[in-house]
C-alpha cells in the first residue's frame, strides 16, 4: 500500500532495523547516488543516524533521540524539519515518527515528507520582509478588508506602534486618516480594478498627533485577477507642506508689495 505514496516511508523495529521501505524511499536513494540495499530492509536506521558525520550530523542525532523516544513511549509522535540539499538544488524534508503499537518498545513508521516548496516560499517571504525592513518609507501590508498582516520598522516609527501590537487590527483604526468617504471609495474602486492609487491626506498616529502623508496603495492580485491584499507605502510630507505654505505666503506678501508699490511711491513723493 505504501508504494502508492509519494512520501519516503519505512518501518523500523524497536531495535531500529528497517523491516520495510517503500518504492519512494528506495528511489530517493538511487536519485542521490546511494545504494538502496544499504539504506533499506535489514539496515539499522538508528545506527545510521548515530554514526552520521558531516553537515547534517546534528540533525541526525536529534532524529535519533526523537525516534528512540517514540519507540520507548516517551513521546506519542516525533517531528523534525531538516535540510537535505544536493549540489543541484535546495531541499527540505519533514521527518515524522509514529508508533505502530501501544505496547512499548514498539515498531515505528517513518515518513520523510518533501516540504521544499513550502520552505522556499517561507524563505522568499523572509527575504522580502528583510528587504522591506530596509526600506526608508513606511510599508504596511493588509488583506483586502484592511486587516494588518505586516508593518516594517519605518512604519512602526512613523505611526508610533509595533507590528506585534496591531497585527490583525484594521488599518482604519490603527492609522485613521482625514480622507473623505468619497476619497476612500475612490481608493477602493481603483484597487479593486487592479490599479494603484496615489495621493496625499492627513493621518493620525496612535498617540493622536496628526501629520500629512503621501500614500501609495497597490493591490496584490492573484493569478485569477482577484485582489488578495494591499501594500501601502507612505511617508511624512509635513515639512514639505510647511515649506510650500511658507513659500506661498511669501509670494502673496511679495505680490501685495508689488500691487501697492504705485500708492507707496505717491505717498513718498508727497
Amino acid at each position: 500500500m505504501f508504494d502508492l505514496w509519494e512520501d519516503n516511508i519505512a518501518i523500523i523495529s524497536p531495535a531500529g532495523i528497517i523491516s520495510y521501505a517503500n518504492k519512494s524511499w528506495k528511489q530517493f536513494a538511487i536519485d542521490n547516488d546511494l545504494d538502496p540495499q544499504e539504506c533499506s530492509e535489514g539496515i539499522n536506521y538508528l545506527k545510521v543516524c548515530q554514526e552520521a558525520t558531516g553537515e547534517y550530523s546534528n540533525e541526525a542525532r536529534i532524529a535519533l533521540e526523537g525516534i528512540q523516544d517514540v519507540i520507548h513511549g516517551r513521546k506519542r509522535t516525533f517531528k523534525l524539519e531538516y535540510p537535505c540539499h544536493s549540489p543541484e538544488k535546495q531541499r527540505w524534508f519533514l521527518l515524522k515518527a509514529t508508533p505502530l503499537s501501544k505496547t512499548v518498545p514498539t515498531s515505528v513508521l517513518l515518513q520523510h515528507i518533501d516540504i521544499t516548496e513550502r520552505k522556499l516560499a517561507e524563505e522568499d517571504v523572509k527575504r522580502k520582509a528583510h528587504m522591506l525592513k530596509s526600506v526608508g518609507e513606511a510599508v504596511i501590508a493588509t488583506d483586502p478588508q484592511g486587516y494588518i498582516d505586516y508593518m516594517n520598522k519605518a512604519a512602526e516609527e512613523l505611526y508610533g506602534c509595533r507590528l506585534e501590537e496591531v497585527r490583525g487590527s484594521n488599518i482604519v483604526n490603527v492609522t485613521p486618516a482625514t480622507a473623505t468617504r468619497e476619497q476612500a471609495r475612490e481608493i477602493m474602486t481603483e484597487l479593486s480594478k487592479g490599479r494603484r492609487w496615489e495621493g496625499e491626506f492627513g493621518v493620525y498616529r496612535t498617540d493622536g498627533t496628526e501629520f500629512s502623508a503621501h500614500v501609495t496603495d497597490t493591490p496584490i492580485v492573484d493569478d485569477n485577477g482577484e485582489m488578495t491584499g494591499i501594500i501601502g507605502i507612505s511617508y511624512d510630507i509635513t515639512e514639505r507642506r510647511l515649506a510650500e505654505e511658507n513659500l506661498r505666503r511669501s509670494k502673496d506678501e511679495l505680490a501685495a508689495i508689488y500691487k501697492n508699490a504705485p500708492m507707496i511711491m505717491m505717498l513718498l513723493d508727497k
